[in-house]
């Protein structure tokens, strides 16, 4: 089970929609259910998530010249959990309570695993805090 918004899960249920109309399940090391495709009706796997991903990062890097531009999949999973970290934390849910949480949502058996290798607060997001929580001498 994934938690997830309402528009985020009415995305889905249209993508599951349209697998059910495909009629062909594949199954790959006896996993099946898949929701994405490529254009041959196969099932897309983790090299053709970074095969998007680059020629996504090559086409906008030719056009913003003396930009270099490198995401990744993963990345994704990074930027998510740094923004529910600072999202969580702005709530007041931060804490063992928030961490947890989060951890939990990041499937990572390892708090550290969630805090020291995913979530990077940005300089700005630090000094904010520093100015809100520390006091001015």
């Amino acid at each position: 089970k994934v938690p997830m918004n309402d528009g985020v899960k009415q995305c889905f249920k249209i993508i599951i929609q349209r697998c059910k109309e495909n009629k062909i399940q594949k199954i790959i090391d006896g996993y099946h259910g898949f929701l994405y495709f490529n254009t041959k009706n196969m099932t897309l796997l983790a090299m053709d998530w970074e095969h998007y991903f680059q020629n996504i990062c090559k086409r906008y890097n030719k056009e913003h010249k003396g930009e270099d531009l490198k995401v990744t999949p993963h990345v994704c999973r990074h930027t998510f959990a740094t923004n529910m970290a600072m999202a969580m934390a702005e709530s007041g849910q931060n804490g063992q309570t928030g961490a947890k949480l989060l951890q939990e949502i990041m499937g990572h058996s390892d708090f550290s695993t969630t805090y020291n290798t995913y979530v990077h607060p940005s300089y700005g997001y630090i000094a904010e805090a520093m100015k809100k929580y520390v006091p001015v001498i």
